[in-house]
């Protein structure tokens, strides 16, 4: 019996990055799924049920904390990790108060 793989939904604005992001969790056995605003990322994570959300903060039509609450409201049982090119304590802090698993720096490192 084949095991169930594990699906991401990567709710971010940034065409290079969902490429990267989607090349490397595809090659290592992941279902990966995307949204480029956050009201998109919102449905697809309400009609897809993923594992595992990654979340960029810095979307144009809404604020990424305010996604991330309303995805832990909807889906409490994905994992929401957090990616932001401009992050700061006080931002990771809140993320994390609010159910983040993790709070990641885009930098390109895919062992982060």
């Amino acid at each position: 019996m084949e095991s169930l793989k594990q699906t991401i939904l990567c709710i971010e604005d940034e065409s290079p990055i969902h490429l990267f992001l989607k090349t490397a969790l595809t090659a290592n056995g992941y279902v990966y799924f995307q949204a480029s605003t956050g009201e998109e990322g919102l449905v697809q994570a309400a009609t897809r049920n993923p594992d595992i959300i990654l979340l960029d903060l810095g979307l144009p039509d809404m604020d990424g904390l305010a996604i991330l609450r309303k995805a832990k409201q909807e889906q409490p049982d994905a994992g929401v990790v957090v990616l932001t090119g401009h992050g700061d304590i006080k931002t990771a802090v809140e993320a994390m108060d609010q159910g983040a698993l993790s709070y990641l720096q885009k930098t390109g490192n895919l062992a982060e």
